[in-house]
């Protein structure tokens, strides 16, 4: 499911980890969470972290309640020390599923502290301005590179 990858212009190694339910069964969320936290143990270790993608998770924070499968979210997050950037002040917009009346936050971007930290602004284009010809929102983020001090030789 992940893969480790090296950052250009940084030594430090990351893992990103897109989230595609597609394939994911209906009522599996635990499952693929698990699936996620084995990943991050695995290859994760003092890689810098980003999982992006279709949680199907509910917390408090963004719909007023937190279900299930948004408690097995934030207990993963709490275990790897990620943070939750649709719930920071980085964050513009929250809506990132709609069905004609029906809206709601199930798309997340999780990220170790030190992403976070270089993360400039995410996006949520809850206007469809960029339209996915789906009922989930294009979501954009948007990292500050990441700068050596020191002369040049």
């Amino acid at each position: 499911m992940a893969k480790r990858e090296s950052c250009r212009r940084a030594d430090t190694p990351w893992l990103c980890i897109p989230v595609d339910r597609s394939k994911c069964q209906r009522g599996k969320q635990k499952k693929m969470l698990e699936c996620i936290s084995s990943d991050i143990n695995e290859l994760g270790g003092g890689c810098e972290i980003i999982i992006l993608g279709d949680m199907n998770a509910h917390i408090e924070d963004m719909d007023g309640y937190t279900d299930a499968t948004g408690n097995m979210m934030l207990d993963m997050c709490e275990m790897h020390d990620l943070v939750v950037c649709n719930s920071t002040e980085k964050c513009e917009g929250h809506i990132t599923w709609e069905v004609g009346s029906l809206q709601s936050t199930i798309d997340y971007a999780l990220m170790s502290h030190r992403m976070h930290d270089r993360l400039k602004v995410m996006n949520i284009d809850e206007y469809d301005s960029r339209s996915l010809v789906s009922d989930h929102k294009h979501i954009k983020v948007s990292f500050r590179r990441e700068m050596k001090v020191g002369r040049r030789q």
